[in-house]
């Protein structure tokens, strides 16, 4: 069955250790189930996590972005150039966010949304809050 545009998925999972990187690609006929499958990064595989935690940049969470465009970059070279304006991007933090105050933690937040919302990939959802 041919691909289409847009049928490609990116997960940000900033855990507490580290932020992670998951590209998944669905596949749909006509009154048929839906195939989901992780999308493999081949020799890019290491790429695919960074350390420390998005947590470890409370005070400065402009550097969190950049943490996260090192992922971006790797996401861009493996979906297809035709499918990321489609493609949705989910950025799902964990216990690490959590431990931050409120204020803290939305701003990190707030940063990287902004970050992505610039990219060439579709944020999933907009005002991502804690």
């Amino acid at each position: 069955m041919p691909a289409r545009a847009g049928d490609y998925g990116i997960v940000i999972d900033a855990g507490s250790s580290g932020t992670r990187l998951r590209i998944f690609r669905w596949w749909q006929q006509a009154g048929r189930r839906l195939y989901l499958r992780e999308v493999s990064a081949g020799e890019q595989a290491e790429a695919l996590r960074v350390r420390p935690g998005l947590s470890a940049f409370a005070t400065t969470p402009e550097v969190a972005a950049a943490q996260v465009s090192g992922l971006v970059r790797v996401a861009a070279s493996i979906v297809p150039a035709a499918a990321q304006a489609a493609t949705p991007v989910y950025l799902y933090a964990t216990a690490g966010l959590r431990l931050l105050p409120a204020s803290q933690a939305q701003a990190l937040l707030d940063t990287v949304g902004r970050f992505l919302t610039g990219q060439a990939a579709a944020p999933a959802e907009e005002g991502a809050h804690c």
